[in-house]
């Protein structure tokens, strides 16, 4: 049955609205709550959510920029390759950051039980799926990780994300999957590089334990 385009304007403009607000009461109330109570802990942090917002399309260029390559075979950019994104200015922000002169996204100072320190060292998370091909990037890593998914389970994974712009039919094939081929390819020849699975359930406790090697803990 196909919709009026009325109507599917207001469904989304009404999603949108209910998202936001439920988002904004999340993020403002979690400070509130009393951690003893039983609900507490079924309530995730925020931290997460706000620093997944403060990264989304920050640092890939304008969708009209000059500097985007076209999908082979297909009339679309291809976000899925180094000169999609502004790395140098990623890189900019990170050193600043290591420094202490800015907190370019969001940052988490809350010390308690369950929570991870190191003497004297703070810790600091860089993520995306090309950071560690940027070379001055890698070599500002302590620990590097390379998450790695087999062809079925990456587009599993793939067909219920949105990207804006949304992915045209095709660009999983023609672009991601192959880019993914290559870069994975140059981290293969790092040793300093772990390649990980991204569906193996002992992935957190191998990387906890790389950080206890460096002198962290978990505080109890």
């Amino acid at each position: 049955m196909d919709l009026p385009d009325a109507l599917i304007g207001k469904i989304t403009l009404i999603t949108t609205f209910t998202v936001f607000t439920v988002f904004v009461i999340w993020v403002n109330s979690y400070t509130f709550f009393d951690d003893e109570l039983y609900i507490y802990k079924y309530i995730p942090d925020p931290q997460w959510a706000l620093l997944f917002c403060a990264l989304w399309g920050l640092f890939f260029i304008g969708d009209d920029s000059p500097k985007h390559v076209k999908c082979q075979n297909l009339e679309h950019n291809n976000y899925d390759i180094l000169s999609s994104l502004d790395m140098n200015q990623m890189y900019e922000d990170v050193v600043k950051t290591i420094k202490g002169e800015v907190f370019a996204h969001e940052h988490c100072t809350d010390y308690g039980n369950g929570k991870w320190e190191a003497q004297g060292k703070k810790f600091l998370i860089l993520e995306g799926f090309t950071v560690l091909n940027f070379k001055p990037l890698l070599e500002l890593c302590n620990l590097r990780y390379y998450f790695v998914l087999e062809y079925g389970e990456c587009l599993s994974r793939r067909v219920h994300r949105l990207y804006d712009p949304p992915d045209i039919p095709g660009y999983f094939e023609e672009c991601v999957w192959p880019e993914h081929l290559k870069y994975r390819s140059e981290m293969e020849k790092d040793k300093r590089v772990q390649l990980l699975d991204g569906t193996s359930p002992d992935t957190l406790e191998m990387v906890l334990k790389d950080i206890a090697a460096l002198g962290g803990r978990q505080i109890t």
